[in-house]
């Protein structure tokens, strides 16, 4: 019988998991006092590269506001009882697809309220709209197993704007972990969220190539709500000529209705009247700018991709599309995270967060998240340490962030 090893991490995410659920449960206040037992912590893990982990524990430390210690804390707590559980079973460290909640983590669960019962699935719906976040965690962690007959629930909690942000993202979560035809068609519901937009987006890429006909059939609608989100998923499962064909229907021009009058009709003889009458010329229907940039890209070439990091006196191209392009390019080996990151640092306040949501889940997701780590722990005057928490707190969520402020409808892009 082959002997298990205990991966050398394990003590130390051990540890970890203890002093955070220490801290959650005797109160936030105590934080500062313990700081120097925290501070150590993040050293450690640091070492051990669990470098995200360490960086929520940073700001955690940081924060003066309670909010955001409080949430800071919930995800390096979150994200080491999955990498321990990963670890554990045998799988890498690699938070993709991973639970979320790891079966081992159920011991520093409050105890629940009186009544709940997460084993059912109406106890696991009514659980996941608690007031406590890591009661909710642990909802999250049963509700995938009922499959299908989950998703008319979840998808409700996801729809429903009353509840808190945090409950509608975790829904949304559970939703895209359910293998089923239905779940589909319910991700395409909330793809016009724009509070949803990181949930939606994994779910429907982790779909591969099922998602071509539906999203190429939405996005043949000039005005369709989140299209820079569908051209998204379908460039990144590699849907060219789908991205293509809903182009060509999106720009092509509907023959505009012919309208007659009531007396019109009636009278006959105002005919040569009505031949007269000059017709309105079809407005030009506009598509969205990155689902426009997105097809540009198809046939983007290296000319066009100089050009895009560094454009010509006079010349103008969309901070989104110039992102876009760049993203291509790095895909192309044309580019780099240090050109992205640079034509970043070029961009307005809400140009970056824009510019970013492109950026979540591609390759040059992880150098950019750290170039706005450093950022933020090398800040001195208040535009950095802004640019630095808009750059984060659209990118880090690689560690299931369990509260986030509602996303800033700032941009035509929605």
């Amino acid at each position: 019988m082959q002997a298990t090893t205990i991966h050398p991490v394990m003590p130390l995410l051990r540890q970890a998991e203890r002093t955070l659920a220490t801290t959650l449960a005797g109160g936030l206040d105590q934080l500062t006092s313990g700081s120097e037992e925290v501070s150590d912590l993040i050293l450690r893990l640091k070492e051990a590269g669990l470098e995200q982990i360490a960086a929520s524990l940073q700001r955690a430390l940081a924060a003066a506001d309670r909010k955001q210690r409080a949430g800071n804390l919930l995800r390096a707590f979150t994200a080491l009882g999955i990498v321990r559980a990963r670890l554990a079973a045998g799988f890498s460290a690699d938070l993709q697809d991973a639970p979320l909640l790891s079966e081992q983590s159920r011991l520093y669960i409050p105890p629940l309220p009186v009544g709940a019962d997460p084993e059912t699935l109406p106890g696991a719906l009514a659980l996941l709209q608690a007031a406590e976040p890591l009661h909710r965690i642990y909802a999250a962690g049963h509700i995938t197993r009922w499959g299908a007959d989950a998703v008319p629930g979840l998808l409700a909690l996801a729809q429903d704007k009353k509840l808190d942000i945090a409950i509608r993202r975790t829904a949304a979560r559970c939703l895209a972990q359910i293998d089923a035809p239905a779940v589909l068609d319910a991700l395409v519901k909330l793809a016009g969220i724009l509070d949803l937009w990181r949930e939606i987006s994994d779910g429907l890429i982790q779909r591969g190539r099922a998602v071509i006909p539906p999203l190429e059939t939405a996005l043949g609608n000039p005005s369709a709500d989140c299209a820079w989100l569908m051209a998204k998923v379908l460039w990144r499962v590699g849907a060219y000529e789908a991205l293509r064909s809903a182009y060509q229907v999106a720009i092509t021009s509907k023959p505009a209705p012919v309208e007659t009058t009531a007396e019109e009709q009636s009278d006959k003889g105002k005919k040569a009247k009505a031949k007269d009458k000059k017709k309105a010329a079809p407005k030009p229907l506009e598509v969205n700018q990155a689902f426009e940039a997105y097809h540009a890209a198809i046939s983007l070439t290296q000319e066009q991709l100089a050009e895009a990091i560094t454009p010509k006196r006079g010349q103008h191209i969309p901070p989104t599309t110039r992102a876009i392009y760049v993203l291509a390019g790095i895909e192309r080996g044309w580019a780099s995270a240090d050109d992205l990151i640079m034509l970043l640092d070029a961009q307005q306040r809400n140009e970056i967060r824009i510019s970013l949501r492109h950026v979540y889940g591609t390759a040059a997701h992880a150098p950019v998240l750290a170039s706005y780590t450093r950022m933020c722990a090398a800040a001195t005057k208040y535009q950095e340490r802004d640019r630095a928490r808009i750059g984060i707190s659209t990118l880090d969520d690689a560690n299931l962030g369990l509260s986030d402020d509602p996303e800033e409808d700032d941009e035509d892009e929605e």
